[in-house]
């Protein structure tokens, strides 16, 4: 038994909680991005097991200010499967592109930490990363 959080966008599930490998899920509602965010430490492995989605990284060390960053976009689902790995320091986000809910399986290298945890966020629509997504978004 584990705990599911939701939100407007969708829910976040730990299946292992402890130990390695630690492994949650995330969904996104239709339409629904969940964007931007980076680790320090953390490297994401994640793999979308039901819809299809759009993943965006953004090369690291480049701080939140006008200017041009390294784009990598990738379309992954139940049609196009992969296992999507993102490094640390690189900003990225995930979006639905389809009309049913999303399902993405992560396994990341580091246990979540809720009292430090290894994470920045910015908003969606953040004017710094030259952006946008193409749906309604949160």
């Amino acid at each position: 038994m584990f705990t599911i959080h939701h939100d407007a966008r969708g829910r976040l599930g730990v299946l292992a909680p402890k130990g390695a490998p630690y492994v949650y899920f995330t969904t996104l509602f239709p339409g629904i991005c969940k964007a931007w965010h980076r680790h320090q430490k953390q490297t994401d492995r994640m793999s979308c097991v039901s819809g299809m989605v759009r993943i965006v990284a953004l090369a690291p060390n480049q701080p939140p200010k006008e200017s041009t960053f390294a784009i990598v976009q990738v379309i992954s689902g139940e049609r196009a499967p992969m296992l999507i790995t993102i490094p640390p320091g690189w900003w990225h986000g995930i979006q639905n592109l389809e009309a049913k809910e999303a399902v993405i399986v992560n396994c990341p290298d580091q246990v979540y930490d809720a009292a430090h945890p290894d994470e920045e966020r910015l908003p969606w629509d953040h004017p710094a990363f030259g952006w946008q997504w193409e749906k309604r978004n949160g």
